[in-house]
């Protein structure tokens, strides 16, 4: 059984003046927050006292927008992109291979003897480290990065549009199709619409295929590197190099690490056996360093 309990607060006068006050306050409480109007209604049950009648609703309110403030810096925080992207797993890779070719998660676990959520995590994870939202992302970042072998140059089937390249990008940088129409100013069936026909058109199995056909005709290349999700690719640095990078030294010392000067010692050497002939200089190694040639 529901029990419904009705409070009522009195107010007595101050003193030096009536209740009017400590009515129009309240009243003025009651806009702020339905749940004061609920009460107004006797609608409910509850046990309130003088002081939560006046000032609570007004500080839950106060600490809702204290709660959004603190809040909205971390969400901002974690739109940045990051500050290197970490290179893919041997497994991963596999994973994001047989991926670009159009193979569905049942056959790849199979072949590869793991589970079905282990293969959806390994893809959670790569899409983390390269920064992009889906499948199809994942298989451009990981072309655009130079971790995977890019397929071979095929011919197209025909023609490709402008509403064909349009679709191709969008696919490949994972963007949805609400972010898809609002970019090109239609809805998002027509961005529906638009993805199904070209996949149709270059026969591909589902949309990481699609990607993959793109880098093959040509139309998707490194160049597109902003990702729908803010961030930008670039080629992952490897572990030892972010630990010599973390030592305050510069990567290029490292990568590439400039010869020792040669030095050369020039012998003169006499005349040749046809009369007349200048002397000529031979450079003679010294130890220090090598031959030009």
């Amino acid at each position: 059984m529901r029990r419904i309990t009705i409070v009522t607060c009195d107010f007595e006068p101050s003193g030096n003046g009536d209740h009017t006050k400590w009515s129009a306050m309240r009243r003025r409480l009651a806009t702020l927050h339905p749940a004061m109007r609920c009460r107004q209604e006797n609608v409910g049950h509850g046990r309130t006292g003088r002081r939560s009648a006046l000032f609570g609703e007004s500080k839950h309110i106060r600490r809702r927008q204290r709660s959004i403030e603190r809040i909205s810096p971390v969400s901002t925080r974690l739109a940045r992109p990051p500050a290197t992207l970490l290179p893919l797993t041997p497994l991963q890779l596999r994973i994001v291979r047989k991926i670009a070719y159009g193979a569905a998660t049942t056959a790849i676990a199979s072949e590869l003897s793991l589970t079905i959520s282990s293969v959806n995590v390994q893809v959670t994870l790569c899409g983390r480290k390269l920064g992009a939202s889906g499948r199809a992302a994942v298989v451009h970042a990981t072309f655009a990065t130079h971790q995977l072998l890019r397929p071979e140059r095929a011919d197209a089937p025909g023609e490709f549009s402008d509403q064909h390249i349009e679709a191709w990008r969008m696919v490949a940088i994972g963007a949805t199709s609400r972010v898809y129409a609002q970019r090109v100013h239609t809805s998002r069936g027509e961005a529906l619409r638009r993805v199904t026909a070209l996949r149709e058109f270059v026969g591909a199995v589902n949309a990481p295929h699609l990607v993959t056909l793109g880098w093959a005709h040509g139309q998707l290349d490194d160049s597109l590197t902003k990702m729908a999700t803010g961030h930008l690719l670039r080629a992952p640095v490897r572990a030892g190099a972010r630990r010599r990078q973390g030592r305050g030294r510069p990567l290029a010392e490292h990568l590439t690490r400039t010869p020792p000067p040669q030095q050369h010692q020039h012998v003169a050497i006499g005349p040749d056996q046809t009369a007349g002939a200048p002397h000529r200089l031979f450079p003679v190694r010294t130890g220090l360093g090598e031959l030009d040639g």
